[in-house]
Order: C-alpha cells, then structure tokens, then sequence
C-alpha cells in the first residue's frame, strides 16, 4: 500500500447497513506492515456500539428467519404444485388409456358386426343357392333327395 492509498478521516464501523464514524471509544492509528507507517484512522466500538451491533445482527437474524421460512413455503409450494402436474399428467394418461381401450372396442364391435354380416349374407347365398337347387330339380320333376341313382338316370 503507498501513500496515496491512506484514508482520509477515521474508518467506521458498520452496523446495521450503516457507517459510524463516531464513537464513544478512542480513535486507533492503523499501521501498514510493510512500511511501518499509519494508513488508516479507525473508530473503536465500546458498550454502546456493540449494543448496537448486537440488535442489529438479533433483527437480521429474525429477518433472515423469515426469508428461511419464505424460502420452505415456498419449496413446499413447488413441491405441492410438481405433485399436481403429475397426478394431472398421470390422470391425463389414464384418459388416453381408456380412449385407447375405448377405440380398441370400438373397432372388436365393428368387426364382430361386419363378421356377423358376412356369416348372414354366406348363409343366405347358402339359403338361396339350395333353394335354386330344390327350384331346378321340380323343374326337372326329380326329388332332390332321391338316392343318386334316380338323379343319375335323370341326365
């Protein structure tokens, strides 16, 4: 440190944020190791000050209490709000889930129908393919259901 670095007037304290230079103790000489010399005026805190001090650091303590409480409520809400967007995300993938298994029967119910539509049409062609079988054996005057050697003669 040079000389140009030297305070001028005593260095304060600091208490509660701010700077007192004026105390009920003494001023002390700061000396500079390296040179020797004194660089700095510095105030000296006695009962008064350090009562000061106490109250303030016992306020910053409460006030920092506060803010330590404001910070888990606020952790706490954080928490709560997670755990809703994901029992919302959780209730949103049920939803889908039964959408999807909604559609699914949906679809079996379709085609079971179109399956039972198909059986019933392949019965009645069935149907009406014998019933133009029994149709052209009357044309034929031979019963359909003669042994097959009365069918034979009839070509």
């Amino acid at each position: 440190m040079n000389a140009d670095n030297v305070a001028t007037g005593p260095v304060g304290l600091v208490i509660g944020g701010d700077r007192i230079t004026t105390t009920s103790q003494d001023l002390h000489e700061h000396i500079y190791p390296a040179t020797g010399a004194a660089n700095a005026t510095v105030a000296l805190a006695g009962p008064p000050e350090i009562d000061q001090a106490v109250a303030s650091a016992q306020q910053a303590q409460r006030e920092w209490m506060k803010t330590e409480r404001k910070r888990q409520e606020r952790s706490q809400q954080q928490q709560q709000a997670q755990r809703r967007r994901e029992k919302q995300e959780q209730e949103r993938q049920r939803q889908e889930r039964e959408q999807h298994e909604r559609e699914q029967q949906e679809q079996r119910e379709r085609y079971r129908t179109h399956a039972e539509r198909e059986r019933q049409e392949q019965q009645r062609e069935r149907q009406q393919t014998r019933a133009n079988v029994i149709d052209y054996y009357k044309i034929l005057q031979v019963d359909p259901f003669a042994e097959p050697e009365v069918i034979k003669g009839a070509y």
